[in-house]
């Protein structure tokens, strides 16, 4: 299995500031990375960053909106592997 970093486009959005579907790139998730772990603690990290980075003033504690791409022939977080 290559390591090289692939970057998946998860977007999300906020009704509190008025951003919608923000792109914030997510490192994939790892093979056997647990999903929960990836989700929670990854993917949230990076969109609190770039939802502070984009509305540093927004009072939001959630964002209601999270859009993680599971294109066929992959598992969730994980790109298809090349042919």
């Amino acid at each position: 299995m290559n390591d090289a970093l692939r970057m998946i486009d998860v977007l999300y959005s906020c009704s509190d500031c008025g951003i919608e579907k923000a792109l914030a790139p997510v490192r994939e998730r790892r093979e056997n990375e647990d999903v929960v772990f990836w989700v929670g603690v990854i993917v949230a990290a990076v969109i609190s960053d770039d939802h502070h980075a984009r509305s540093p003033k927004c009072p939001a504690e959630t964002i209601e909106e999270v859009m993680i791409p599971f294109p066929p022939g992959s598992e969730l977080g994980r790109l298809p592997l090349p042919n």
